[in-house]
C-alpha cells in the first residue's frame, strides 16, 4: 500500500490530500461541520477498498520420513 500526503496552495487557498494507492480523499478543516461528513465518506471508501482486496496466504513445508 502506498500512502501519499499532498499539500499546497491553489487559487489562493491551501489544500491537503491523502492518496491511498492513487485513490484521493478530499480534505476538510478539522472542527468544521463538513469534517464529520468527510470522515464518513473516507471510512466508506476505505471499507469498500478493503473488501475488494484479493489475497492468499500459503505456507509450505517438508516433513521428513521417519
Amino acid at each position: 500500500m502506498e500512502i501519499t500526503l499532498v499539500d499546497g496552495i491553489k487559487d489562493g487557498h491551501k489544500y491537503e490530500l491523502v492518496l491511498v494507492d492513487g485513490f484521493e480523499f478530499e480534505y476538510a478543516k478539522f472542527g468544521t461541520p463538513e469534517y464529520v461528513d468527510v470522515l464518513r465518506k473516507r471510512i466508506a471508501e476505505v471499507r469498500n477498498w478493503v473488501q475488494n482486496l484479493d489475497y492468499e496466504h500459503r505456507i509450505s513445508f517438508l516433513v521428513p520420513d521417519p
